[in-house]
């Protein structure tokens, strides 16, 4: 982090250091150990942490819109004023809950010193010794925080500036990191900055609150009747970084929202969202009904004998944008359709709509080669004549416009070796089959995508100059069917371009990306990727060649890989959270992102239950997918492509039926009409019901039939 620090500031932040050790002026605060309780104050006065005051007692800074920006002087916290619905959207608690230690506040920082955690309170040891100044501005304004820390007889001084700006009816936080204060007289640490993690939280909550999170597909949270046994949410944006083993659930989309009444809001990490997580918690559990983000500045992780920290910080911008919703738009769809609008906005994803064909895709995954169980030799599971005979039996069977995901197609198999190579597997077939396989999926208007790893190759693959190095500085691996490592990012590049060379004289529709979309990993092996946001810019922006002439599928929803993706493959369906009558899925993600590409979640195939599966694509608007192979193997039992192939056939001609012609279509609204039955509407009016309830279910005069659906418009 770079130590900065304006001149007057600093005398100023000095003076009053100075005055607190020596017991006058201001007075003393608290510094609390991370694992510690914070004690409430002596006179019990916990105005700095809640903002109990009316539109009239706070001063305007300005206005957008229906919206209105306020500041309170004695918080130093910024209120939104809704003129439509009278909401007043307070960025601290409106009441205090005193059965809680929790201190509400604007800005939390966890710090390293002296070997020592402490976590640091913006109202504690800021704003309640006088140490939060704010500078107004065109359009918003600046406090500056100034955090002065006794850590075991060590100063340390440490500003935040923290920007607020209403435009557009949004309003956008910021950080900008690089202008983040540290003076020390001793090694200190900035591991993590949790920012506006109490903005439009409250004690007590309304029946028809709730909270989103982005867990998987995306799941509410209704904190009204939920008790104290509530499992507190933290979600790794995009998943687990494998250099430090930071292992929590993931959340494919950097956004998060909350319902009070008949408004509600929005909020999409627009920067910093690869170092970001977002948090839920309830107040039974610690107060309040809220949610945030955090924001690891500098990774850490746990080795054998001590925790390891990366050298570098990160010195980028942290920037929430908070989009605000009221009456019958203050719902989940409407906070995914603002969530939309403003990724598209920002370039993440792409403005233009899919080209409608007449049938939704079916995504079949072939595989081509691959080990089994007890053996580690590659086998051939489907050639290219055989997955030519493949073909036609499915379209025997009534599937149509296939989109085939062709796996283990090069050396190595399932477990690929270096791509940059790009040596098909001689096991398949010859030259000639393989362009006979592709003519023919092209006359019966299939895309065949090759699935490659540009990102991992098979244990060993890459040679030591050539691996990523993880946080202890140990070659970076990641586990599967069989060990990976990770490639050296400095190298990406140099693979892509070997790639795209020796790809130019195939013809094929394009590639399927099976490693970029699920591993975001830092790389220490040089200080150029220490910070994973700058590992995901390498990625994107080494990844956007491949789509020159071709088009590009990705495995998994990671929004930083959807750009340029005409498909996801295994988008997540369902949270990581068990869910329940009080947090419940919600297709949030797939509302978001529905209308640019294709999706799709697990093998159909795969489940015990089909119809349920088919009716789930149905509810969610996602392509079916599939995976078979032509020999019948015990490793892939269900994949076996005549064992399940009329089962399978059935379910693509349901989900077709349902979703034909509104792949170009945004969802525009999803809700549950009563117990397991659900409703998805889109922009050109079509509405389809989904009812997986044993009983028959009235729906304007229609019955729709136990694990059936109906489709109107």
């Amino acid at each position: 982090m770079r130590k900065e620090l304006r001149f007057a500031a600093l005398i100023f932040i000095i003076t009053l250091f100075a005055a607190v050790l020596c017991g006058c002026g201001t007075g003393t605060y608290t510094i609390l150990l991370s694992e510690g309780t914070p004690p409430l104050t002596a006179d019990n006065d916990m105005s700095i942490y809640t903002c109990d005051k009316g539109v009239s007692a706070l001063e305007k800074i300005s206005e957008s819109g229906r919206i209105s920006l306020y500041y309170d002087s004695e918080s130093c916290s910024v209120c939104l004023y809704d003129s439509d619905t009278k909401m007043l959207w307070k960025s601290l608690p409106e009441k205090f809950n005193k059965k809680f230690s929790t201190l509400p506040s604007i800005l939390e920082l966890d710090i390293i010193a002296n070997g020592r955690t402490y976590t640091v309170n913006s109202q504690n040891c800021c704003v309640k010794n006088g140490l939060a100044v704010c500078e107004k501005e065109t359009g918003g304004l600046t406090v500056n925080y100034s955090f002065l820390i006794d850590a075991d007889s060590k100063s340390v001084n440490i500003t935040v500036p923290v920007k607020y700006l209403l435009k557009d009816g949004s309003l956008f936080v910021s950080i900008d990191c690089a202008a983040v204060g540290i003076e020390s007289n001793t090694d200190v640490i900035l591991r993590e900055i949790r920012l506006m993690n109490y903005f439009g939280s409250s004690v007590k909550a309304n029946r028809d609150d709730f909270m989103l999170v982005p867990d998987g597909c995306g799941a509410i949270i209704l904190p009204y009747g939920i008790s104290k046994d509530f499992e507190p949410v933290k979600l790794k944006v995009y998943g687990t970084d494998e250099a430090d083993k930071t292992i929590l659930p993931s959340a494919p989309i950097g956004a998060y929202g909350f319902k009070q009444k008949n408004s509600a809001a929005v909020a999409v990490i627009e920067e910093g969202e690869a170092v970001a997580t977002v948090t839920a918690n309830v107040a039974p559990v610690c107060g309040y009904n809220c949610t945030g983000a955090g924001f690891t500045v500098t990774a850490s992780g746990e080795g054998r004998k001590k925790t390891g920290f990366s050298s570098d910080s990160y010195t980028g911008e942290i920037r929430l944008c908070f989009r605000f919703l009221s009456g019958n738009n203050s719902t989940y769809a409407a906070m995914a359709s603002a969530c939309r609008e403003q990724i598209i906005r920002n370039g993440v994803l792409s403005p233009k709509s899919l080209t409608d064909s007449s049938n939704i895709p079916a995504v079949v995954s072939v595989i081509g080669a691959s080990s089994l169980t007890g053996s580690s030799k590659i086998v051939p599971l489907t050639t290219y004549e055989q997955a030519q005979d493949m073909l036609a039996l499915l379209k025997a069977k009534g599937f149509s416009n296939i989109y085939i995901r062709y796996c283990g197609l090069f050396e190595g198999g399932l477990n690929q070796t270096d791509i940059s190579t790009f040596k098909m597997n001689s096991q398949l077939g010859n030259r000639e089959e393989l362009d006979e396989l592709t003519a023919y999926a092209c006359a019966q208007g299939h895309s065949i995508f090759y699935d490659i790893g540009i990102l991992s190759s098979v244990k060993g693959g890459y040679s030591k100059a050539g691996t990523a190095k993880d946080i202890h500085s140990a070659s970076l691996t990641v586990d599967g069917a069989r060990k990976r490592s990770l490639l050296k990012l400095s190298r990406l590049e140099d693979k892509v371009l070997s790639v795209l060379g020796k790809a130019r004289e195939y013809d094929f529709t394009g590639f399927c990306l099976n490693d970029a979309g699920n591993y975001l990993y830092s790389d220490y092996s040089s200080h150029q990727f220490n910070v994973r946001q700058a590992a995901m810019d390498e990625i994107t922006s080494q990844t956007e060649p491949l789509v020159t002439g071709r088009k590009l599928m990705t495995a998994t929803g990671n929004l930083f890989m959807l750009k340029n993706s005409c498909c996801a493959v295994n988008m997540p369906m369902a949270p990581s959270h068990e869910t329940n009558d009080l947090y419940k899925a919600v297709p949030f993600l797939q509302m978001a992102v529905h209308g640019s590409m294709y999706y799709s979640g697990s093998p159909v195939n795969y489940q015990q239950d089909i119809t349920d599966t088919a009716l789930r694509c149905i509810e969610y608007g996602a392509a079916p997918a599939f995976e078979f192979c032509y020999a019948d193997t015990d490793d892939y039992a269900d994949a076996y492509y005549t064992r399940r192939a009329t089962e399978s056939a059935a379910a693509y001609s349901m989900i077709n039926e349902a979703l034909k012609g509104l792949g170009a279509q945004r969802i525009t609204n999803h809700y549950e009409v009563q117990n397991n039955v659900f409703c998805t509407e889109y922009s050109d009016s079509t509405a389809i019901y989904v009812n997986y309830s044993d009983k028959d279910v009235i729906i304007d005069d229609t019955a729709v039939e136990p694990h059936s659906f109906i489709r109107i418009g």
